[in-house]
């Protein structure tokens, strides 16, 4: 079963409307002269500092337009370029390296005691999401007509932790100065037309410890190594005990525990969950107070006490009167908590 902790982001942006141009045989850029990431990052580990921060949990934006970088060509032949508004990372003032995961990312330049680094890349008007895997992140312009280039994505700003770390430290980090020079890159002809602007970062992280912690094992494997259908069939299968156990360093903490099967289910409601065999559900109750996990409602409560288990008991079951088929069945069950 895997818990994860609440995640918060905050997106604040800032524009500054200074322009440089550069004309190249005939294709002419005009570009905002600096961007700039200015924000707080409210961010969150668990109190044993064994969580990651991973791509796309806390994050910074900024929507590019026509302002952040816009070519024309004078040519007929528009085929002539295929352009692109072109971060060179290299050109920042931050040492490359890579997250916890292994991916490309860049890393404070004060030592990184907090054991943080972060991610660049863009989210197109598709939707889809790419970041930089070297030290340029390169941007496709989108044509709109027969002569004129625009960006019109969105830079993506990622916090992560680095690679070597179990976890970050809690605590608060200011980051500031050059992130990349902006250029602008024509792939048919291979040409960068080099320094129309720099990206900078303006960044609070205020990196704190959740309030409460799941001090049990967070992937729990449950097997019936000796089930007929016989058994379950008379409702006779032996019953199991997931235990999870949430410490929480406030004597009152609001709590919302969510459950999801990875099957779907076939009484939500009634807390019996699909498997991979046809008509065999799990049954799943709470051990504290006898009722059926909902697998549509969240479940919520107040921990009064400093420590508090919420075992689910799994058992399996017939559903329906269709024939149980014999070997293997399995099933995930997704436990969240989400907790003040």
């Amino acid at each position: 079963m895997k818990i994860k902790s609440p995640l918060l982001i905050l997106l604040l942006l800032f524009f500054v409307p200074s322009y440089k141009a550069l004309a190249v045989d005939a294709l002419h850029c005009n570009a905002s002269a600096m961007i700039t990431f200015s924000g707080t990052i409210n961010a969150y580990v668990s109190q044993d500092n064994t969580d990651l921060i991973s791509e796309g949990d806390y994050v910074l934006t900024k929507v590019l337009t026509d302002h952040d970088l816009y070519c024309a060509s004078t040519e007929d032949d528009t085929s002539m370029h295929e352009v692109y508004y072109s971060l060179s990372l290299a050109g920042g003032v931050y040492p490359a390296g890579a997250s916890a995961e292994g991916q490309y990312a860049l890393l404070p330049n004060s030592g990184n005691a907090e054991k943080l680094a972060f991610m660049v890349g863009y989210e197109n008007a598709d939707g889809g999401i790419n970041y930089a895997t070297s030290n340029r992140l390169n941007i496709p312009l989108k044509q709109l007509n027969e002569h004129e280039f625009v960006v019109d994505s969105t830079l993506i700003f990622s916090l992560v932790s680095s690679q070597g770390s179990n976890g970050a430290v809690p605590g608060t980090y200011k980051y500031s100065g050059t992130l990349g020079q902006v250029e602008a890159y024509d792939k048919t002809r291979g040409d960068y037309y080099k320094w129309l602007g720099k990206v900078t970062l303006n960044v609070t992280v205020n990196l704190k410890a959740t309030t409460c912690v799941v001090d049990t094992d967070k992937t729990i494997d449950i097997r019936w190594d000796a089930l007929t259908s016989k058994d379950i069939i008379n409702n006779l299968a032996e019953e199991k005990v997931a235990t999870i156990g949430v410490t929480c360093n406030s004597s009152q903490t609001p709590i919302k525990i969510s459950v999801a099967s990875g099957n779907g289910s076939y009484d939500a409601a009634g807390g019996i969950a699909k498997t991979s065999r046809d008509n065999l559900g799990l049954k799943l109750t709470w051990q504290d107070n006898a009722q059926p996990v909902d697998l549509s409602t969240a479940r919520k409560d107040t921990l009064y006490t400093n420590s508090k288990n919420y075992n689910i008991v799994a058992k399996p079951v017939r559903y329906n009167d269709g024939a149980i088929a014999l070997g293997e069945f399995a099933n995930t069950v997704t436990v969240n908590f989400e907790y003040r």
